[in-house]
């Protein structure tokens, strides 16, 4: 891995089911810019390489990641990350 921060997020289930661990991805840093019900909006910062030349450079980028609650009160099933723009 080039970047080594595994970012994750979870949901607890319930005491027989435990936690729902969803991968977000692999950054240096990362940081939380806003958060609404379903929405968390990040701020990552993560090394780069031109597979061309070999150079390692970095950049920084917004991502927003989103799930939809069930109205049954249970965990989400699935977790979005998408490009902020």
């Amino acid at each position: 891995a080039m970047n080594g921060l595994y970012t994750h997020v979870a949901f607890f289930d319930s005491p027989a089911e435990g936690w729902r661990v969803f991968r977000l991805g692999d950054f240096l840093d990362y940081r939380v810019l806003s958060e609404a019900p379903g929405r968390v909006d990040l701020e990552v910062s993560e090394s780069t390489m031109d597979q061309a030349s070999g150079v390692i450079g970095s950049r920084t980028r917004r991502v927003i990641v989103g799930w939809s609650l069930p109205t049954d009160g249970s965990v989400p099933a699935t977790v979005t990350v998408t490009p902020a723009q």
